[in-house]
């Protein structure tokens, strides 16, 4: 068991379940960059992009990071 991969893991999905719950409660005030993506993409696709980057890839990211800290991985460990 790893303890700061399984706390950076934790760390992400927190991150993705509170941005998860602001969009869902339509605050978009917090998100300066959704406003960028959607005048650059439009509004759908820039909202699209916004929710894989910043929900749906730090909660896959965060149970990877829990599952491989339970396992025993180090994943900031050095190559040396």
């Amino acid at each position: 068991m790893n303890y700061t991969t399984i706390a950076v893991g934790v760390f992400a999905l927190v991150y993705g379940f509170v941005v998860l719950a602001l969009r869902a409660r339509g605050k978009e005030g917090p998100f300066g960059k959704l406003s960028v993506m959607k005048e650059r993409f439009g509004a759908e696709a820039g909202s699209r992009i916004h929710f894989i980057g910043y929900v749906v890839l730090p909660l896959a990211l965060g149970a990877a990071l829990v599952v491989a800290g339970l396992l025993g991985a180090n994943v900031f460990r050095s190559g040396r």
